[in-house]
C-alpha cells in the first residue's frame, strides 16, 4: 500500500517487507539490462571451477530491488530520492532476498520536507547482504 502523504509518516515506521527470488533467469535477464555479462553473474560451472558455490548475482540489481520497496511504498510522483549510498555486506546468492526500509528521521527545514530511511537487503537466512541510508524529498 503506498503512502502519499508527508504527514502519515512517522520515524520508526517500516515498509512492507518483500520476498524477491532470484534465480538463473532473473540474473541473466539483468545481465542483459545492465549491459554486464561478466561470468560470475551467469556461469555456475565457471564460478565452481574457481572455487565458489556458483553464481553471484549484480549488486546493483540487489539495490534496485531495495528502491523499489521505496517507491512501492512513497511513489516517485510524491517524493524524489535526493541521495543515498549503497554498502554491500556479504555476495548476493541465488534464493530468496528480502528487503525492506525504516524510517530513520524526518525534517522539515526551508520549505523541504524531507525523510530519511534505513534500507536492508537479507537473504533467506537473516544475513545481511546489503544496507543503504536513502533521503526522500517530498514535493
Amino acid at each position: 500500500m503506498a503512502l502519499r502523504r508527508y504527514d502519515e509518516l512517522e520515524i520508526g515506521m517500516q515498509a512492507p517487507e518483500q520476498r524477491f527470488e532470484l534465480d538463473t533467469l532473473s540474473l541473466v535477464k539483468y545481465c542483459g539490462a545492465a549491459d554486464d555479462y561478466a561470468r560470475q553473474h551467469w556461469d555456475h560451472l565457471y564460478m565452481t571451477a574457481m572455487g565458489f558455490d556458483g553464481v553471484v548475482g549484480h549488486g546493483w540489481l540487489t539495490f534496485a530491488y531495495m528502491c523499489r520497496i521505496v517507491t512501492d511504498w512513497v511513489p516517485l510522483e510524491v517524493a524524489d530520492i535526493k541521495s543515498y549510498a549503497v554498502r554491500y555486506h556479504r555476495p548476493t546468492l541465488p534464493g530468496v532476498l528480502r528487503c525492506g526500509a525504516e524510517i530513520v528521521g524526518k525534517n522539515e527545514a526551508a520549505g523541504k520536507r524531507r525523510l530519511e530511511l534505513k534500507l536492508w537487503a537479507r537473504d533467506a537466512s537473516g544475513e545481511m547482504i546489503a544496507s543503504s541510508p536513502m533521503t526522500l524529498e517530498f514535493a
